[in-house]
């Protein structure tokens, strides 16, 4: 467990800070509605944290995020027209 840990505000009021990561002062602040979040630019994933088998398959991180890139994600129409009759 690090010892200490980024939180943001709630309702995302303010800018995130760096408490001690103890339950002593975690367990109020979140309770409150402060959350944990990522230190900013930081990226979600790194090509050093990507387990041995993906690395030996060839895929990084950069591959991925190349592969999300070009899918497209807008619904089909027969797929809208099927949620359409389910909402009816």
């Amino acid at each position: 467990m690090p010892d200490r840990v980024l939180l943001t505000p709630p309702f995302g009021q303010g800018e995130p800070q760096e408490f001690d990561a103890t339950p002593d002062v975690l367990v109020p602040l979140m309770v409150s509605g402060w959350s944990q979040c990522e230190a900013p630019g930081r990226p979600i994933c790194t090509d050093d944290e990507i387990p041995g088998v993906a690395a030996s398959l060839g895929i990084t991180a950069d591959s991925l995020r190349t592969d999300l890139a070009a899918v497209d994600f807008t619904p089909q129409k027969e797929q809208t027209e099927e949620v359409n009759e389910n909402v009816r």
